[in-house]
């Protein structure tokens, strides 16, 4: 091929988690050039225009020629509509990996804190399952995931079983309009970061909205934390 980046793949497998999202698998014609690294994602063409759509890779990083996308597909936009229509064995154009939303060198030695809010946690749960399954970091891993209604959010179970397996990991899912019944940490994910959480040798990954990431850096840097441990990743 032309471009290292460029690839073929065909959807295998689609799972319907609830009104909002999907989860997507897709099986590369070729490997990719490069192992993908934990946050990055892959962009497709899309329709007679060739439109870019681009989607964070959900899955753990692997040799496999197979990865997974978590989708929010309320916006029914064309990527997400193709997505959510197309049938099992349909073949896309793609490019990826891509992007430098990545865990910096020498993570492992170092406590995570992981904050996201709505699809923003498809590369944040990449991130924690190379953390604790690739990496076998014994230090702290927290991730933090905000969600308006708790019926939206997903791979709780999964979650409840890597804070049984792996002691020093932590998952904290945050609803901002929580019904009464809800047992979790209520409001915004900005009002729930802790001083506990601003610990010394931590480094901060956040992904969501654009008024999420600035609130976020500007509570962490007033609390003293240095701008160079702070990452992050813009969605739309």
């Amino acid at each position: 091929m032309g471009n290292k980046l460029q690839n073929t793949a065909t959807l295998v497998n689609r799972v319907v988690h609830n009104e909002k999202y999907i989860q997507c698998t897709f099986e590369l014609e070729e490997s990719f050039s490069q192992r993908p690294q934990a946050g990055q994602y892959v962009s497709f063409r899309l329709g007679e225009r060739k439109e870019i759509r681009s989607y964070s890779i959900c899955s753990m990083p692997s040799d496999s020629k197979s990865f997974d996308l978590m989708v929010d597909v309320t916006p029914q936009g064309i990527g997400t509509t193709f997505l959510q229509n197309a049938e099992i064995g349909t073949q896309v154009e793609l490019l990826g990996p891509l992007g430098r939303f990545v865990l910096s060198e020498g993570i492992e030695n170092k406590k995570v804190f992981l904050i996201g809010t709505g699809s923003g946690v498809a590369p944040l749960r990449a991130m924690v399952l190379d953390l604790l399954r690739n990496r076998k970091t014994t230090q702290q891993v927290t991730l933090m995931w905000g969600e308006r209604f708790s019926q939206n959010l997903i791979w709780q179970d999964e979650m409840k079983e890597l804070e049984s397996k792996f002691p020093n990991f932590k998952f904290i899912p945050v609803i901002s309009r929580p019904a009464e019944t809800d047992q979790c940490a209520k409001g915004r994910v900005t009002g729930c970061i802790d001083p506990m959480h601003l610990t010394e040798n931590t480094e901060y990954y956040l992904c969501g909205g654009k008024a999420m990431i600035e609130e976020t850096m500007e509570i962490l840097q007033k609390k003293w934390v240095d701008r160079s441990v702070i990452f992050h990743e813009k969605f739309d």
